[in-house]
């Protein structure tokens, strides 16, 4: 999460700390590629804004401490949704549309937890969606 002082740098997360070297910091970590375990079709679309104006993903699955991207999408498109969104460490979200203004972070790495099932993999942070979809993610206008 990023630091309320200074929004350029990070100060950890739920459950989670940011460790500083002495003469520099430690990066965030990165995902790994999930596309060979992703269902056919599926892609990272990026991290994502959440929570602005609403929930941009509507459906709210179970939080879970074993969450992984390959269980969110999986839950996701089992349901015959087409997006699936991980935020927090361990929730997931699902929809056909993004909602309510959901837009890219503008900071990529505003998306910076692990998951709470796979810490090599990043799942959102506090108000950020680590986006998957089947195509194109489609967004609904905001009125």
């Amino acid at each position: 999460m990023l630091c309320p002082g200074d929004v350029n740098q990070f100060c950890g997360a739920g459950d989670r700390l940011s460790v500083y070297l002495r003469n520099g910091t430690v990066a965030p970590p990165t995902p790994t590629d999930p596309a060979a375990t992703l269902p056919s079709g599926w892609a990272a679309q990026g991290c994502w804004v959440d929570g602005a104006f609403g929930r941009v993903l509507s459906v709210q699955l179970p939080d879970s401490d074993s969450q992984t991207i390959e269980n969110c999408v999986n839950s996701c498109a089992e349901s015959n949704f087409k997006i699936a969104g991980l935020e927090y460490s361990s929730q997931c979200f699902c929809d056909n549309v993004i909602q309510n203004g959901g837009d890219l972070a503008i900071a990529q790495t505003d998306c910076n937890m692990p998951c709470s099932g796979n810490s090599a993999q990043i799942c959102g942070a506090g108000n950020r969606l680590s986006l998957f979809s089947v195509g194109t993610p489609v967004k609904t206008p905001t009125t």
